[in-house]
């Protein structure tokens, strides 16, 4: 199984005060453990660091590196992808 990581399903999980924290943390234990190929694409990266720093701060920026992007596979977009 494959599943696709958008910009506000990681940012629902990093979030604590994201009315759909709860949901996404769950839903992304679950993804986990199943060992679901998890998928985002660098815009999704770029647009996500961006969000996590400017609402939560550098501590999540250091969360989403550490615990987030390592089980995601990068679609890289380049040109010929967009």
């Amino acid at each position: 199984m494959r599943g696709f990581a958008d910009t506000s399903a990681l940012l629902a999980v990093l979030d604590a005060s994201d009315r759909c924290h709860a949901a996404a943390r769950a839903e992304w234990d679950d993804l986990l453990e199943a060992a679901t190929d998890l998928v985002t694409t660098s815009c999704v990266l770029v647009e996500c660091y961006a969000l996590v720093q400017r609402r939560l701060g550098m501590e999540a920026v250091r969360a989403l590196q550490s615990d987030i992007e390592p089980v995601l596979e990068i679609l890289w977009v380049d040109p010929a992808l967009r």
